[in-house]
């Protein structure tokens, strides 16, 4: 009798799931399946990370670097979960802590220090450069022929330096019509006389002739 009432049971619940909206099946399906955290209880857990760590920092014992390190991945992990933590853990001094224990306690560690370098990075630090002067980035926009403009200044980039301009970037990108002459002058390492002639050959194809030659007159003339 009891088997017959649980069958019956089971039977309606099921008609009862099938009556409803997919949208709030796949609603109720995400909720069984995934933990949700309060603000407040990502925030405690923030604080208690940044916690543990200033304390293991200044405890003095034979076990201080394993301990460092243990509550460090321990941080790296929340961080790695909860990526908006790194506001709070900021306002806690988080950054500073992290950098002090880099050079003070890891100091020539290169393992523990790569560590403390993606910790960094999860709150949002990025270390200077200090042998050079930065990554130099050339950047192409679209815009079907105004891409002869690009071409006019990167010529007169290339006869200043007396170099290719593959030479002179460390990352090239380009969006459209830029990519093409990324491609021409990045990947091929063409000069820009090359690749302004093939470019021209392209644009030919697709534009009036006419209105090329004149636009890039124009563009010469300005330079």
């Amino acid at each position: 009798m009891s088997a017959t009432i649980q069958q019956k049971t089971t039977e309606a619940l099921k008609t009862e799931t099938e009556a409803k909206p997919k949208f709030i099946q796949k609603r109720e399906n995400l909720q069984e399946n995934y933990s949700y955290y309060s603000q407040s209880s990502i925030d405690s857990n923030t604080k208690h990370c940044v916690a543990r760590l200033k304390e293991a920092t200044t405890t003095i014992s034979l076990t201080t670097k394993d301990s460092i390190k243990f509550r460090l991945e321990e941080f790296n992990v929340h961080l790695n979960k909860f990526p908006l933590a790194a506001i709070e853990a900021n306002k806690m001094g988080a950054r500073e802590l992290v950098k002090n224990i880099c050079v003070r306690d890891f100091n020539g560690d290169t393992l523990n220090q790569g560590l403390c370098r993606e910790t960094l990075a999860r709150l949002g630090y990025q270390e200077q450069l200090t042998s050079s002067p930065g990554i130099r980035i050339l950047s192409i926009d679209g815009g079907g022929m105004k891409g002869v403009i690009a071409l006019e200044i990167l010529r007169k980039l290339e006869k200043k330096t007396g170099k290719k301009i593959h030479e002179l970037f460390d990352y090239c990108i380009g969006v459209s019509t830029g990519s093409i002459i990324i491609g021409l002058l990045a990947l091929k390492k063409m000069s820009v006389d090359e690749a302004a002639q093939i470019y021209q050959d392209i644009g030919a194809q697709v534009f009036e002739q006419t209105y090329l030659k004149a636009v890039q007159g124009m563009v010469s003339k300005s330079f």
